[in-house]
């Protein structure tokens, strides 16, 4: 009958050991899934500027004029005077 308890006991401890190490191992997936996430996030947002400064490449391969030094896409004149 001791034999036994001592072997529930041991049973137990060692039951709340492996909780406690998944409950660690649940956290550093968690931690890791969350630098993946924003590593893809900035990822897909460099892949946009990227394709944006590719058409604006493109655009001056082509011959397309590129706006004068200091000004500002979209402004007039009567604008840039302000």
């Amino acid at each position: 009958m001791v034999q036994t308890i001592k072997n529930l006991v041991s049973f137990h401890v060692s039951g709340i050991e492996i909780l406690r190490s998944l409950r660690s191992l649940r956290m550093t997936y968690g931690t890791l899934g969350g630098h993946i996430t924003r590593a893809q996030n900035k990822y897909n947002e460099v892949d946009v500027k990227l394709g944006r400064f590719g058409e604006k490449l493109a655009d001056v391969a082509t011959g397309a004029a590129l706006p004068a030094a200091g000004a500002r896409p979209g402004l007039t004149e009567s604008h840039k005077a302000m």
